[in-house]
């Protein structure tokens, strides 16, 4: 309603933000063309994430791969599509060099889903300690308890398989 009010590309990045953690899909489908006039890139990243959460994987990876301009929003939004579509390789790459950039520019914001991430594309490819490294670093800086709790059992379930590894 804000968005509506004032129009603000910024507030409608937020906004978009807002309808995706409340899974309000439309809602954001209806603020990305006051964004995409405004920055096309972020908006891309943000229609690739909402595209995702409609299940379209296909079309986000599309999506993210046209608007993928280095930074940090479409660096994420592209590493999330290829974990998504199962190209854990690729993921892994996008998202370090997303991750890199936040903490150059001092930026933690999303560092927590980041780090999930990394873990997820880590995991797909046998890489069980650094997932567990990558999930613990997430757990260590979120500020959301839910995503902490979240979080715990998976902790839990790679320690009792890094345990199976090293036990046989």
């Amino acid at each position: 309603e804000l968005n509506r009010r004032c129009m603000d590309p910024n507030i409608a990045k937020i906004a978009v933000r807002m309808a995706l953690s409340l899974n309000r899909l439309d809602d954001g489908q209806m603020l990305l063309k006051s964004i995409y006039e405004y920055d096309e890139c972020a908006a891309g990243a943000l229609e690739a994430e909402l595209l995702l959460k409609r299940g379209d994987k296909r079309k986000a990876l599309d999506v993210a791969c046209d608007c993928y301009d280095e930074g940090p929003e479409t660096g994420m939004a592209l590493g999330m599509c290829l974990l998504e579509t199962g190209n854990y390789r690729d993921a892994s790459s996008y998202l370090r060099k997303t991750r890199a950039s936040l903490i150059e520019a001092g930026c933690l914001f999303r560092m927590d889903e980041l780090l999930m991430m990394e873990s997820k594309a880590a995991l797909g490819q046998d890489r069980i300690l650094e997932a567990r490294k990558m999930l613990e670093a997430a757990s260590e800086i979120t500020l959301n308890d839910s995503r902490r709790a979240m979080i715990a059992p998976s902790l839990a379930a790679m320690d009792a398989r890094i345990r199976r590894l090293y036990s046989s």
